[in-house]
């Protein structure tokens, strides 16, 4: 259940990258994945929700990340 929460306060395209395209570009060759990477990356994280939480963190507006 706690896996769970913590995967729910993620923006909801890093889910559909970690789901869908991390797959794929762990099966495509060096070159592929690493161009797929790069614009999984880009899309990601031009997202609204996503520009949003790398604000809050630039500003220190978020809780410090704690070793689990």
């Amino acid at each position: 259940m706690e896996l769970a929460a913590k995967v729910a306060d993620n923006a909801p395209l890093t889910n559909f990258a970690v789901l869908q395209a991390l797959p794929m570009i762990a099966e495509a060759n060096p070159q592929t994945g690493l161009l797929m990477e790069s614009l999984m990356a880009t899309v990601a994280q031009s997202d609204k929700e996503a520009k949003l939480r790398i604000r809050a963190f630039l500003d220190r507006k978020t809780a410090k990340v704690k070793p689990a």
